[in-house]
């Protein structure tokens, strides 16, 4: 769990300047979602194992999906904090954009 959080935070340290919901699968795949994006860009994962969400994407997660459990980050140089979302959470959060 300690590796997905650090992981988590290196790529958003990378990657701050364009928010995002980033969300993985159990193969390692990724895509990538932006708030009045279809949330079709999800359909080619697999089992969805994490999501990491930041900026805009973090402030519509978090008006439209309560109770859900998640890791905050603060990654350097990004403009604000990082939550991650794993397993069921993550999940959730595809199947119901």
């Amino acid at each position: 769990m300690k590796r997905t959080i650090f992981a988590a935070l290196l790529f958003a340290s990378a990657t701050a300047a364009n928010a995002a919901l980033q969300c993985d699968d159990d193969t390692g795949s990724s895509a990538f979602w932006r708030v009045g994006d279809s949330p079709a860009v999800f359909d080619s994962l697999g089992t969805v194992t994490r999501c990491i969400a930041w900026d805009n994407e973090l402030a519509y997660i978090q008006r439209n999906f309560t109770g859900l459990k998640a890791r905050k980050g603060n990654p350097i140089e990004a403009p604000g904090p990082i939550i991650v979302y794993v397993g069921d959470d993550a999940e959730f959060i595809v199947e119901n954009l």
